[in-house]
């Protein structure tokens, strides 16, 4: 995944939340939380987590963005503060074994508590709702809840919800 397009993703949700945000309350019926997204600083480099290097794409994007924090798009999203994925990766699953199998790079989540993770080759899956032992997290396939073969079609399936959204607007 490229810069230009991370870059893109991010001015996109944000400009979508600039113009959501004010109109959110008399449109749903409920107040906002603080949604954004928030870029990473010029001296972002590539992290590795607890000496694991990540994926390229999710390296890339944390070059770009240093969070995202969208609890009112759709059922809601986080993506982890780089910090968090690198540094307390102790807290999540490293590896996935049942209907996925590998190595795994937990990196958000959703409203409904379902890990966002990526597998080393670079897919990302929504997962919820299977047995997690440090550092095993065992899922069956009803606990898959959405895939993706890559890290810009995940970014696509949120912006598409934020523009769900809009269209109430």
């Amino acid at each position: 995944m490229s810069e230009q397009a991370v870059r893109a993703w991010a001015d996109a949700m944000s400009a979508g939340l600039a113009r959501l945000m004010p109109v959110f309350e008399a449109t749903f019926g409920f107040e906002p939380t603080d949604n954004h997204v928030a870029l990473s600083g010029a001296d972002a480099g590539p992290p590795a987590v607890g000496g694991r290097k990540l994926p390229e794409p999710l390296a890339e994007f944390y070059r770009v963005v240093a969070e995202a924090w969208l609890m009112d798009v759709h059922n809601g999203f986080r993506i982890e503060p780089v910090r968090s994925v690198t540094e307390e990766s102790d807290a999540f699953p490293t590896r996935i074994v049942g209907a996925l199998a590998g190595e795994v790079f937990v990196f958000g989540s959703n409203g409904g508590g379902d890990l966002i993770l990526m597998m080393a080759d670079g897919r990302v899956h929504e997962v919820g709702g299977g047995s997690f032992m440090y550092p095993e997290y065992d899922v069956d396939e009803c606990n898959i809840r959405t895939s993706f073969p890559d890290l810009q079609a995940f970014l696509d399936h949120v912006l598409a919800y934020l523009h769900e959204h809009l269209e109430h607007v």
